[in-house]
């Protein structure tokens, strides 16, 4: 119990660092989702459906409110040109809470727990624990709370594991690589491109706006799979194992086989409670279309107030429909499948990106350019102008495609550990060869982290 108050007070003081005005709405949120739980543990079934809704209204109200009401009153406006409620009114939040997407929807998957498993038993403290969690707590990945519940209940003793200590050493250096080595590294790539208007992307050549995509598609992904992995890695000092949140997504041959590695813990968490709520797959094809590509597209809004995450959000819904129509009829080879699904993948990232539906046209313009003049021809000036930046995109593709995930080499790590202690030389040998190179990589880490740029998900 103790071990569980001293981590809420610690996430507490972890999340308010910076903006300590929004700890009581976190704090106001735990404590009326935990008297929903406890009422639904204490009313017998048929008379909490009631509460229940109750309940999951009270935490999208939270999130649209803080999340989507100021787009939604902008929009308003700019449509009737009249003034609803004015842009400056105090009934407007000024900004957005931390990590508020996250910690609803860790509720709400609570909440349905609660209510479907009335009989299991939770503490307070178990069950606070589990949502404030600091490593897990900014930007995820969400987790499902029936696999907290043994872990916190059994925290003291996880805690002494000094297997888990190195391991969890191992992942977060690794994360911390991803974010400062290659995520930021790329920042000024992505900067030239998505930092300019319209007219001043025409000045860029279509080669630039080539390697300036292809940086922000390599930089999305190091920077939120090494924040899910400092976070996995964070937890493992606990005893705690957090689930696996990409697994290589960019070498996914098909859009359906992305989205079961690409924040797998949101993809999870959509399928489970608002996909086959919806209905899935039980009711024919039409259906079974209808049914995914609302869930995309609410899947695009969850991400921000914005037309970009809508058309976003709409994009995928409409490719993972045509991926589920033709995937009986079409087979490709597994490399043009991966090639195509980057492609896809890569040219939505422009909306996910874009300031506004311009600037993505205007890109995608000057993309269209980069084909129409041939490619071979483009390339021509590659090494007179942007030689530092090709470099830097094919060592990160190389990682991408080349190099074993996180989660392979945490397998490996598992493997050689355990047999070092049981006095294998080689493996111990091993082991101490990925610790100096892990000592390595710090040091360099170190060097970087005087000017970071913050985590890409904060935001979301």
């Amino acid at each position: 119990v103790y071990v569980n108050w001293l981590l809420i007070i610690g996430s507490f003081i972890f999340y308010g660092w910076n903006e300590d005005n929004d700890i009581p709405l976190m704090m106001a949120s735990i404590g009326i989702n935990y008297y929903f739980a406890r009422k639904f543990q204490k009313n017998h079934i048929e008379k909490k459906s009631g509460l229940f809704k109750i309940a999951i209204i009270f935490n999208l109200l939270i999130l649209i409110y803080y999340k989507y009401f100021k787009f939604i009153i902008t929009e308003l406006r700019s449509l009737t040109n009249s003034v609803l409620i004015h842009p400056d009114s105090q009934l407007i939040p000024n900004h957005l809470p931390l990590a508020i997407s996250f910690f609803t929807f860790q509720q709400i998957a609570f909440l349905v727990y609660c209510y479907y498993e009335p009989k299991n038993k939770f503490s307070f403290h178990t069950y606070a624990t589990s949502v404030v969690f600091f490593p897990h707590l900014i930007a995820g990945p969400l987790v499902e709370y029936k696999s907290l519940i043994p872990q916190f209940e059994k925290l003291r003793r996880a805690m002494y594991l000094r297997n888990y200590v190195f391991l969890g050493l191992f992942v977060f250096i690794i994360g911390l690589s991803k974010k400062l080595l290659v995520a930021d590294s790329l920042n000024f790539m992505v900067l030239e491109l998505f930092d300019r208007t319209p007219t001043l992307i025409e000045s860029l050549s279509s080669l630039q706006t080539l390697l300036g995509l292809m940086a922000y598609t390599f930089q999305l992904y190091f920077d939120f799979s090494g924040y899910s992995d400092m976070a996995v890695g964070l937890a493992l000092f606990f005893g705690i194992k957090l689930p696996q949140n990409f697994n290589s997504p960019y070498k996914s041959k098909s859009l359906i086989e992305f989205w079961r590695n690409w924040h797998i813990s949101l993809s999870s968490f959509l399928r489970n409670y608002l996909y086959i709520p919806l209905g899935g797959s039980k009711n024919g094809p039409t259906k079974t279309y209808v049914n995914l590509f609302i869930t995309m597209v609410l899947g695009g809004i969850w991400h921000g107030a914005g037309w970009n995450f809508l058309i976003w959000g709409i994009w995928h819904g409409l490719g993972l429909c045509t991926n589920h129509l033709l995937k009986n009829i079409i087979s490709l080879p597994r490399f043009i499948g991966v090639v195509l699904t980057f492609i896809f993948v890569s040219l939505g990232w422009i909306f996910f990106r874009a300031h506004d539906f311009p600037q993505a046209s205007a890109i995608l313009k000057k993309l269209l350019e980069f084909f129409q003049a041939g490619t071979l021809e483009a390339l021509k000036n590659i090494f007179a102008n942007q030689q530092i930046d090709l470099f830097m995109i094919l060592i990160t593709a190389f990682i991408v495609w080349a190099m074993p995930n996180t989660e392979r080499l945490n397998y490996i790590m598992r493997k050689h550990t355990l047999l070092s202690l049981r006095q294998s030389r080689q493996s111990l040998k091993f082991v101490i060869f990925i610790a100096a190179l892990l000592a390595l990589l710090f040091v360099i880490c170190l060097v970087r982290v005087s000017s970071p740029q913050a985590f890409i998900y904060y935001q979301f």
